[in-house]
C-alpha cells in the first residue's frame, strides 16, 4: 500500500511499541510496520495490551518519550 511505502521518508527517530497481550492488533502488525521502517525500535511491552489507560503501556510511553526527548 502507498502509504506504507512513505513510512520509510519519515525523518524521526521512531520507536515502535507493542503489548504482548494486545487483543486488537496482532503482533504480525508490528512487524509490517518493521518491513517499511526498518530502522526504528520495535520494543515489546511484556503482559501489556493495546491501550494507553494499561499500566504498562503508559510506563513504556512515558520512558520512551522521555529517552526521546533527552536525546534532542
Amino acid at each position: 500500500p502507498a502509504l506504507l511505502a512513505q513510512l520509510g521518508q519519515v525523518p524521526v527517530k521512531t520507536t515502535l511499541l507493542h503489548g504482548t497481550h494486545d487483543w486488537i492488533c496482532p503482533a504480525a502488525n508490528v512487524h509490517l510496520l518493521q518491513r517499511f521502517l526498518p530502522e526504528a525500535e520495535l520494543r515489546w511491552v511484556p503482559g501489556g495490551t493495546h491501550t494507553p489507560s494499561d499500566p504498562l503501556i503508559l510506563a513504556a510511553l512515558t520512558e520512551t518519550m522521555a529517552r526521546l526527548s533527552a536525546a534532542t
